[in-house]
Formats: C-alpha cells, sequence, structure tokens
C-alpha cells in the first residue's frame, strides 16, 4: 500500500472484503488485518485453510508466521476470547476490576466506570450495577464514597467472578428478548434457544436523563425495545425477534389514544419483525438473573398518592316549546370546566321526550369526551324515577327512551343519577329555553345544535352487496383485535400505517398533528 495513504485503514478492509468475499462469514472472520479462520468440525479444518491459502496465493498475500496460531480451540479475536461455547471476556480486564481497591477519588471512580464500559455486552443491568458510581460523578460536593457505593462494588466483584460466555445466533433462527425496567435504568437481553436451554447473545444498558425518568413504567418498557433495537440493529435485520414482556405493550402501542412519543417509536418498530408475546416460563440461568421487569420505586422513595376524582357532573333540561331551543346541557368536566350546549329540535317532541333528548345528548357528549365516571342530575322525577326503575314506562316511546338511556350509561364505569330542584338546575334551564331574542352573550357562551332524527328514531338498512375488505378493514381490525391479513403484503402494509390512525366511534380518522381537523377516512 502507498506509505502516505491516509485512509489505508479503510482502504486495507475493502481489499479484505474483496478479496475474501467468497469466504467472510462461513470459513473466516475479518476486521482490518485481524483475521481468524473458524470450523465447525476439526476433521474440516485443514479444507479450510487450504481454501484461504489458495486465495491468498492467487493474490499474493503474505502472513507474518510471529502473529500467526494454528489449530487452537480457543482464540483471542478483537480483545475476546473465542472458543466453541461461545464469547468470552478476556480474563484480563475481569482480574484488573477484581484487584482494584475502592475509589479514593473521582478519576479513579472514572477510571474503573471507563473499565466497566468496555464490559457493558457481558454485564447484566450494567446500568443499574454502575448507578451509584454515576451518582458520585454528578456530585458538584466533594467526593464520598458511601456504603452504597460500597455494597455496588463488591456485587459487582462477586458478579465478574462467575463466568461470563455469550452466544452466537444462527442464521434465520428466532430470537427473544427479555427487559429490564428500573426507575433510573433500562435493560435488555437478547436471548437464543438451543436443546430447550436459553443463551445469552447480548446485554443491553441504559440510564436514564432528565424527562426519561419521568416516564411511565410502560414508556420506559417501549423505550428499552427502541434503544435495543437501534444498538443491535443487525440482529433485528437478519432475524425475527419475540419481545418476551409481561406489558401489554400490543395493545398500548395500537391504542387510539397514544402519546405522539408512544406513536413515533410503534412507527420505528413496525419496519422490524417483531412480536409482542407473553413472557413463558425461563429455560436459562442468564434470563432468571436479568429479569427484574418493570420494577416500581420502593416504598422509601414512593410519594403518596393523591384519591382520584375523576367524576364528571351533567346537567339537563328539557321542554316543548317551540320558539326556543328546547333542550339544555351543562357538562362538568372534574377540572370544573363547563361546556355549555342548547338542542333545538327538527321534530315534536312532548315535554317528557324532550328531558330525554337532553339527557341522551349529553351522555353521548361525555363518552364521546372520554369521561368513565358520571354523575347525572336532572330535574324531571319522572325521567329519573323511570330510569332507576321507580316508575314503570307504560307508554311505548317511553320504553324506547328508557332502553336508551340505560344502554349509555353501561358506557360508562360508574354513573349516579339524581334528581333535583328546577332552582339547581338553572343554567341548563336557560339553555333549553335559549331563542333568537335572548342576549348575545348567552348564545355566544353554548353551542346550538339542531337534532333529527329522534334519539330513538331507526332506520332499516338493507345489505345491497357485501363490501371487500380494503386497507381501511385492515388498520380496523389490527387496532382493535390485533389480527392482521394472511397477505404479507397487505399485513406489513397495514402494520407500517395502522400508528397514524385512530377509532373514534367506531369509524377511522388519519391522525393529525399540525391543525386541528381529523380527516376521516371513508369508503368508496
Amino acid at each position: 500500500m502507498a506509505s502516505d495513504l491516509k485512509n489505508s485503514g479503510a482502504t486495507y478492509t475493502r481489499m479484505v472484503a474483496r478479496v475474501f468475499q467468497a469466504v467472510l462469514g462461513r470459513t473466516m472472520e475479518a476486521y482490518v488485518d485481524d483475521m481468524t479462520v473458524k470450523s465447525k468440525k476439526s476433521n474440516t479444518h485443514a479444507e479450510d485453510l487450504r481454501e484461504i491459502f489458495a486465495i491468498m496465493q492467487k493474490y499474493n498475500l503474505r502472513l507474518n508466521p510471529k502473529k500467526c496460531t494454528f489449530g487452537v480451540q480457543v482464540g483471542k479475536f478483537l480483545a475476546y476470547m473465542v472458543s466453541r461455547r461461545g464469547i468470552e471476556v478476556n480474563p484480563k480486564k475481569i482480574q484488573v476490576i477484581i484487584d482494584m481497591e475502592p475509589p479514593c477519588n473521582v478519576k479513579e471512580v472514572q477510571r474503573l466506570t471507563g473499565r466497566l464500559a468496555a464490559l457493558n455486552r457481558f454485564l447484566s443491568k450494567s446500568a443499574e450495577k454502575a448507578l451509584p458510581f454515576f451518582q458520585i460523578m454528578r456530585k458538584a460536593a466533594g467526593f464520598q464514597w458511601t456504603t452504597e457505593c460500597q455494597g455496588a462494588f463488591d456485587e459487582l466483584k462477586k458478579y465478574l467472578s462467575s463466568p461470563l460466555v455469550l452466544s452466537k445466533p444462527k442464521t434465520g433462527e428466532t430470537l427473544y428478548l427479555y427487559l429490564g425496567v428500573s426507575p433510573a435504568t433500562i435493560s435488555s437481553v437478547l436471548i437464543r434457544e438451543e436443546d430447550g436451554v436459553q443463551h445469552a447473545i447480548f446485554y443491553v444498558s441504559k440510564t436514564l436523563r432528565e424527562a426519561e425518568l419521568r416516564y411511565s413504567p410502560m414508556e420506559k418498557t417501549v423505550l428499552a425495545i427502541v434503544w435495543t433495537v437501534k444498538k443491535l440493529g443487525h440482529y433485528f435485520q437478519a432475524h425475527p425477534v419475540q419481545v418476551l414482556t409481561q406489558q401489554p405493550l400490543n395493545a398500548l402501542m395500537r391504542s387510539p389514544t397514544s402519546s405522539s412519543r408512544m406513536v413515533k417509536w410503534a412507527i420505528f418498530l413496525s419496519q422490524y419483525n417483531i412480536d409482542i408475546h407473553p413472557r413463558p416460563a425461563i429455560k436459562g440461568q442468564a434470563p432468571a438473573d436479568f429479569v427484574t421487569e418493570c420494577t416500581t420505586r420502593s416504598a422509601t422513595d414512593e410519594e403518596p398518592s393523591a384519591p382520584s376524582d375523576d367524576w364528571w357532573t351533567l346537567y339537563t333540561d328539557g321542554s316543548s316549546a317551540t320558539k326556543a331551543c328546547g333542550g339544555g346541557v351543562v357538562l362538568v368536566t372534574p377540572e370544573g370546566f363547563r361546556a355549555y350546549y342548547a338542542l333545538r329540535f327538527s321534530f315534536k317532541v312532548s315535554n317528557n321526550e324532550a328531558k330525554y333528548e337532553a339527557l341522551l345528548c349529553g351522555l353521548r357528549l361525555a363518552a364521546n369526551m372520554k369521561a368513565r365516571q358520571i354523575h347525572v342530575k336532572c330535574d324531571s322525577k319522572l325521567v329519573v324515577g323511570q330510569i332507576s326503575g321507580e316508575y314503570e314506562a307504560k307508554e311505548g316511546r317511553m320504553k324506547q327512551y328508557k332502553e336508551a338511556a340505560k344502554e349509555l350509561l353501561k358506557v360508562f364505569e360508574a354513573h349516579s343519577l339524581t334528581q333535583i330542584l328546577r332552582a339547581q338546575n338553572s343554567e341548563a334551564d336557560i339553555l333549553s329555553k335559549l331563542s333568537d331574542e335572548s342576549p348575545e352573550h348567552l348564545s355566544k357562551i353554548a353551542r346550538i345544535e339542531e337534532l333529527s332524527p329522534s334519539s330513538i328514531h331507526t332506520s332499516p338498512i338493507m345489505q345491497i352487496h357485501q363490501r371487500q375488505e380494503d386497507w381501511i378493514s385492515d388498520i380496523m381490525a389490527f387496532i382493535t383485535t390485533g389480527q392482521l391479513p394472511e397477505d404479507e403484503a397487505r399485513a406489513k402494509l397495514a402494520k407500517l400505517r395502522t400508528p397514524t390512525y385512530t377509532i373514534e366511534d367506531g369509524r377511522l380518522y388519519k391522525r393529525s398533528y399540525n391543525c386541528n381537523t381529523v380527516p376521516k377516512c371513508i369508503y368508496l
């Protein structure tokens, strides 16, 4: 090679890749000028060497005998020990840490963490093990080696004293990913299974910072998958991977209420062949030692949770007046915000029917706003009595209204229905009497809607022809049930598109992040 070539390393690497193209990855591994000839069986090793020597003779390449070793079962390659058992860490690197005395200053702690960084792929939950050391380096005050640090240091030495062996995956086999989440770190281990026993391939660990510390345990779990994929992308590109976890990640990443962060992660992961399954029984010591999944904060660090108060309040009133709107709805959120709705009926209603229509409209509004618990307050003794079962609904339309109200109340996790005095329902009463002659400030704070037809009106539906399944059906099925079409192309497309869509009231909408409009997906 040219003597003054600045990119000699890259040039030599390209030359090796071109010359040994036929054997790289099969019987030979090379990194710049560090080369290893490997054989699965000892009786084929001589033939493999003969093939390599023939290539070297063809291109006039020479070896330095002083740097070559032949016929070994254990050898050093790229600072790791490679053998039939797998990939092992260099014993000298372990012994250096075991022989270390407890650090006396920040520089010695930095030296310790630097040595641990070289062993990261062999260390289960390395970030969690080294967390006390990181906290020392972050302190602005003077150096202080605490009992917690000494305990972590002793545990680290004890862990390093046991053999650290990693396995190599076979082409095309399915790999398994276990996840570990703690308050300040995330970890994972990639596993392969052979003869019913699981072997570790690679350990990944990361210390959480700033905003990541405030993620929920579920978000930290998904972040652990994303971080592992970014770190070990070559494994995920070459192998199908099953994520084994007890967390309902499939439902979370398909949920229409997921945060934009979760949607971004779901889109990123959709390009890989990743499946999420419940975690079965562990079949190996490596994953058994690793799994500490979704560890919650300790009782000493946990803040007392405030009592939940997610109850919404709904006030409704209605009248059969023809010159006014006819229905009034006031919906109060748990935070105290109020939404005012005035309903104008385009069909004839009795006084009791108008009160039912206002109630049904208010319940639909609360359900659309994702209310889970609701207090319903109405000044109609008849409506409250019929729904609660105190009064019997004899007339046909009243029965229909009562059943419709009961069905809507089933949507909520909890509800209460209370009759109040008319004086306590003044806001809803004013909205039900809103007209063109009402003061302007009242019409500005209330949204006026025209209802047509009535809530109990049913129209016959006749199916003329069966609609064929298309991409809308594929996405809706995947969001609701997790099912994918049998066709691989359609399944891949549905999995890729799903994070950008959401389902509201049984209809598919495309998420919009730059405007307030949400486009509806329709069939043509």
